[in-house]
């Protein structure tokens, strides 16, 4: 991957220059990421689409995520984001088909990395049927789709759950997305507080229409 030049910020959201994303990560510079999450309905029940994460990426490879999300680069803005969901996913999203939620600062710290960001929150509700002929994924950052029903999510977030749930979804293969079965815990998660986590199954659940 090209190194990507972020603008960067105090930690009061004052904008203080820009750096590449190597150096932001390096020094613990607050930047600006967009997140999407997708809900829907599959298998007659209410879901969030959960991107599996390529083995080959640099931060919590293999691990399940928001449904799209990636950096702001040096001169974009928020909505410029939507961009994430075409190129991740495939899904062909305008701003205007989202709904702007909020910004939640986060943090993640490891060796070798202090990571500190302004996510812009974004949802969308898909009405079409969730099925794995509606994405194309870009193989060098998601390697399948997940549709994890509200009270599973709930569950794991709510009891810090280690028990192994089985769910369904499919992963790329050489053959395209082929249908899989993943036993997945609270561990198998973008480590994120469980807050954030339980604040989108409860705002899915307030906002969803009716099957």
């Amino acid at each position: 991957m090209a190194n990507e030049f972020l603008d960067v910020y105090d930690d009061q959201g004052r904008w203080i220059g820009v750096q590449s994303r190597d150096r932001a990560h390096s020094l613990g510079l607050w930047h600006k990421t967009f997140h999407c999450w997708i809900g829907g309905y599959w298998q007659g029940e209410p879901v969030l689409v959960l991107q599996l994460r390529s083995p080959n990426k640099d931060m919590h490879p293999g691990l399940l995520d928001v449904s799209s999300a990636g950096h702001l680069l040096h001169g974009e803005t928020p909505e410029d984001g939507i961009r994430e969901v075409r190129e991740e996913l495939g899904l062909a999203l305008n701003v205007s088909d989202v709904i702007f939620v909020g910004v939640s600062p986060q943090s993640f710290v490891a060796p070798n990395i202090i990571d500190h960001e302004y996510c812009y929150e974004y949802a969308f509700w898909m009405m079409q049927p969730i099925l794995p002929d509606v994405f194309t994924l870009d193989t060098t950052e998601v390697a399948g789709i997940f549709p994890i029903s509200l009270h599973i999510l709930y569950d794991l977030f709510s009891h810090h759950d280690e028990t192994l749930h089985n769910v369904q979804g499919w992963k790329q293969t050489p053959e395209g997305l082929c249908a899989t079965t993943l036993p997945v815990n609270v561990h198998s998660f973008v480590p994120r507080d469980p807050a954030y986590y339980l604040d989108w199954v409860t705002w899915f659940k307030q906002h969803m229409p009716e099957s």
